[in-house]
């Protein structure tokens, strides 16, 4: 079996991702973890805890290790301002490093865990070749490594892939600030919810669906970029509307109507369906229902 290394892979999509490789039982599962979240894998995942923002310890582990294949998620997520900390630039430092040494074993497939955010702010239905019109730091050292990586494979003989993902939500989303475990939270406890942004349309996407599309991207040794989204616009009035329903407590969402406007950010599927089939097919409220669910049993166990 072919070893596949996947970084990040205690983080909020890196469990199902791991989880994914692993139920395939086709691949030796390397689970590269920070070790500051506790996660239960599969049996037979092979758990490495590692700093990788230092060189020595990536490069240890990719020696020790030899793998065929990375699947690199890790990045600066966890807190809300990500968008815009510096911390950007020691990933994408980092992610060259970790590129190269990988390239240097022998390493012969990368899929990188590219964003929506590489596009921007402002358009419906992004394309893959499409560019967007502003950039987060984040947006920009992500959409800059994944040039660089690309280039780079090409020239050493290695099969490159970067999974654009948009916005991911489901069961085990821990990541301070997002919208939708923030909406869940608040209503559960019965305080009142305020939309303040009512017509930004984004593109949410089921986070299993994000795992089985990442497994193909990789099975089917896919090159180039993809979208991995719904490829359906939800305003997000819509949205919370749903969850106060599924909660029974609509009462409690307020929407500011003074905002006449919103942003949007949504995308073009079409690439990613015609390589791996409709796998980011789960339904809005099927994957609020499931989200909401796993909510309870924690809210519960806390």
């Amino acid at each position: 079996m072919k070893k596949i290394m996947i970084t990040g892979a205690s983080g909020f999509l890196g469990k199902y991702v791991t989880e994914q490789f692993a139920m395939s039982g086709q691949y030796e599962v390397y689970a590269i973890t920070s070790g500051r979240r506790s996660v239960e894998f599969p049996k037979g995942v092979i758990v490495k805890n590692a700093d990788l923002l230092n060189e020595k310890e990536t490069g240890d582990l990719i020696e020790e290790i030899q793998p065929d294949i990375m699947c690199h998620l890790a990045w600066a997520l966890e807190d809300h301002k990500f968008l815009n900390s510096e911390k950007n630039i020691d990933w994408m430092a980092a992610s060259i490093y970790m590129l190269r040494h990988f390239i240097k074993n022998k390493g012969s497939q990368v899929l990188f865990a590219g964003s929506s955010s590489e596009y921007g702010i402002g358009s419906l239905g992004y394309c893959e070749t499409v560019r967007g019109r502003e950039y987060s730091l984040y947006g920009i050292t992500k959409y800059t490594f994944e040039q660089f990586a690309k280039t780079y494979c090409e020239s050493s003989g290695v099969t490159f892939v970067c999974a654009r993902y948009f916005s991911i939500y489901g069961p085990n989303d821990l990541r301070e600030g997002r919208a939708i475990p923030t909406a869940i939270q608040t209503l559960m406890k019965g305080k009142k919810f305020i939309c303040r942004v009512p017509y930004n349309i984004w593109d949410f996407v089921y986070v299993e669906d994000c795992a089985r599309a990442t497994f193909q991207l990789v099975e089917q040794k896919c090159t180039g970029c993809y979208n991995v989204a719904s490829g359906k616009p939800q305003m997000m009035k819509d949205v919370f509307r749903l969850i106060s329903e599924i909660l029974q407590c609509t009462d409690l969402v307020e929407y500011n109507l003074d905002s006449t406007e919103g942003v949007s950010l949504t995308a073009d599927s079409t690439r990613l369906k015609e390589a791996v089939g409709d796998v980011c097919n789960t339904p809005l409220r099927d994957g609020l229902e499931k989200t909401i669910a796993w909510w309870k049993k924690e809210m519960n166990r806390n």
